[in-house]
């Protein structure tokens, strides 16, 4: 059992002895990008605890006219969402980015300014979220928060490759509860579209299956059994329209599971004096088509808001067989394609809409036997449904406890476990093994890195930064970290940056050496083609290509020779105006006669902050 300590952070309590404790700002800056010209188009939202594309053509109009405001945001940002920090229901405000694009200013976006694993630290920042650290640090009435305040949050850091192992487990252990809960929520959904089958087929069709049927003449209706009649609705209910106060009548809710009290933390009105009177076995349905599949027969004396219909039975009809009928699809189609409005959220079918709608009419015994059948069946089906939301309850559970544990230190990752490693990592290593004697450093290893993710294509959603000698992975000292620690590899001598082979090397050759054999071909080629070069040379090359490669990204496909060393020279950083400009263009020569072209892919380079260049 490892040595524990006091955290100093009330909500953490103990953590490893070896651990350290800092605030946030000692790891991460603000980024702050704004998309002022407007040229970035890949939008970004967080949803439920995952950053994701959102597909600006269906976003029902809720989009600003510009984005020009928005925030441009990179792979490995980890984006929170700093509102209504009181709202239990705006739940998972964390996430973390998997590629570059345009996410709305409100957020904080957080970039790493350390060496570090940006997933281990999402995965504590989202084990603060679960358990509410959050909500107590926000001020005003929305209770909102910003990067400076939330800066100041206490948080601790693992070693470099700890936090490769909590992160690669827990990857791991959370994609395995990820598609158990897939799988179960799959399987609700299966039940459900059941449960809708068997609603639909029950009260259109009957309950005997080898009936003598005949066609209705109703698109919607179809085939209906030959002793069934038709009527419309206003046959079948009468309209109640007596106004009331809520003060008189308990408001009640209308909703997809039928008419139930008014919640107390519901959105009140400020008509409260001019609503729906509503009696028990009254029939009740949400006029409005963003409301759809609200509406139940009422156990209960009450009132509504003047958007429903509320409808009382007539004499010679079994009210809870004609509202299986109106909780049917079909019907609910048809309901809503005799309404009218403007836009789809307005979309109304008031009663002079409704009344006319035609229904089957079944015998009145059959009424009562489809009823008491959807009754028995759908209780049936729900009760299997039930069973597995309480499944995935569990998981989401199981899932924050895990998180929580691990990041904490209050578990610990054994190392008995197959540990699962940046693919970086094993790049890296494969690259030592085949420069051999050429291996210079890791300034030479790094360059070939990056040719690999954005020539090659290997790693597509890595962020480079513009660093003096070229792109640089901020991340790269913990992929070295990686494979010393685990005796893979080791430095050729103290403080070195060049690796030789580990005591352990057989095993990382015999565990990794199937990893990306579908390049193995182009990765030699190109090691072949680099691996004699001086380090000078091969960073004008990886400059010139990330430089070509942004303009391409940006939209510009054949950006001209001058384009690219003048950006170089000029917008990368200070050091690359001091090499002749005869020699970039020798250079970019020679990539175009070899074929190192860029095609555009992976993210742009993001320009180093003076701190992140000081360190290097």
């Amino acid at each position: 059992m490892r040595e524990m300590k006091d955290s100093g952070i009330e909500w953490i309590g103990r953590i490893p002895k070896s651990w350290n404790v800092h605030p946030l700002y000692y790891y991460f800056g603000e980024r702050k990008n704004r998309n002022s010209l407007g040229l970035e188009s890949n939008l970004l939202s967080l949803s439920y605890g995952r950053v994701i594309r959102k597909d600006i053509n269906t976003s029902n109009g809720l989009l600003p006219e510009s984005f020009n405001t928005y925030n441009i945001i990179e792979a490995n940002d980890i984006i929170i969402r700093p509102t209504d920090l009181q709202n239990d229901k705006r739940s998972l405000r964390t996430g973390l980015c998997s590629e570059h694009g345009i996410i709305t200013s409100a957020y904080i976006a957080l970039r790493a300014v350390k060496s570090l694993n940006t997933a281990f630290f999402h995965y504590l920042l989202h084990a603060y979220d679960v358990i509410k650290v959050f909500y107590n640090m926000g001020n005003g009435v929305r209770q909102g928060l910003n990067f400076a305040e939330f800066s100041h949050l206490m948080v601790y850091e693992p070693s470099i490759a700890e936090q490769h192992r909590i992160a690669s487990y827990l990857d791991r252990k959370c994609s395995e509860i990820d598609d158990l809960v897939t799988d179960i929520e799959k399987q609700i959904e299966t039940l459900e579209q059941y449960k809708r089958s068997v609603i639909t087929e029950a009260v259109t069709k009957g309950l005997k299956p080898d009936v003598e049927m005949k066609d209705s003449g109703i698109e919607w209706i179809g085939m209906l059994p030959f002793k069934w009649a038709l009527t419309r609705i206003g046959s079948l209910y009468s309209l109640r329209v007596e106004k009331v106060s809520d003060k008189d009548y308990s408001p009640l809710s209308v909703t997809m599971k039928g008419i139930l009290p008014q919640l107390e933390t519901a959105a009140k009105t400020n008509d409260g004096d001019n609503r729906k009177l509503v009696k028990k076995g009254d029939f009740v349905i949400n006029s409005r088509s963003d409301r759809r599949g609200s509406c139940g027969i009422s156990p209960y004396d009450g009132s509504v808001s003047l958007i429903n219909t509320v409808m009382s039975p007539r004499e010679n009809m079994n009210p809870s067989y004609y509202n299986w009928l109106f909780h049917c699809s079909l019907f609910s189609d048809e309901f809503y394609r005799c309404g009218h409005g403007i836009v789809d959220d307005l979309w109304t079918t008031n009663w002079q809409d409704m009344k006319n709608i035609i229904l089957p009419v079944p015998p009145l015994d059959e009424q009562q036997a489809i009823a008491d059948y959807l009754d028995s069946k759908c209780a049936e089906i729900e009760s299997i449904i039930a069973d597995k939301q309480k499944q995935l309850d569990t998981l989401a559970e199981y899932k924050k406890s895990l998180i929580y544990e691990y990041v904490t230190g209050k578990k610990e990752v054994p190392m008995t476990v197959a540990v699962v490693i940046d693919p970086h990592a094993v790049l890296y290593g494969f690259i030592v093994d085949k420069l051999g004697a050429s291996i210079r450093g890791k300034t030479q290893v790094q360059k070939i890195l990056y040719l690999l993710d954005y020539y090659i294509g290997i790693n597509q959603n890595t962020t480079y930064h513009r660093f003096k000698h070229g792109p640089y992975d901020i991340n790269l000292d913990s992929y070295i970290d990686e494979l010393v620690t685990h005796g893979w590899y080791k430095k050729a001598y103290s403080n070195a940056d060049i690796l030789v082979k580990g005591d352990n090397h057989d095993e990382f050759v015999e565990r990794y050496s199937t990893h990306f054999v579908q390049y193995e071909s182009k990765i030699n080629l190109l090691i072949d083609f680099v691996k004699s070069m001086k380090t000078s040379q091969l960073e004008r090359i990886a400059t010139l290509f990330a430089v070509w490669n942004d303009f391409i990204i940006e939209g510009i496909d054949m950006p001209t020779d001058d384009q690219i060393i003048d950006d170089v020279m000029t917008n990368w950083t200070e050091n690359k105006a001091n090499t002749k400009r005869e020699t970039w263009q020798g250079t970019l020569d020679k990539m175009k006669i070899n074929n190192i072209v860029p095609r555009g892919i992976g993210n742009h380079t993001i320009a180093s902050s003076r701190r992140e260049l000081n360190n290097e």
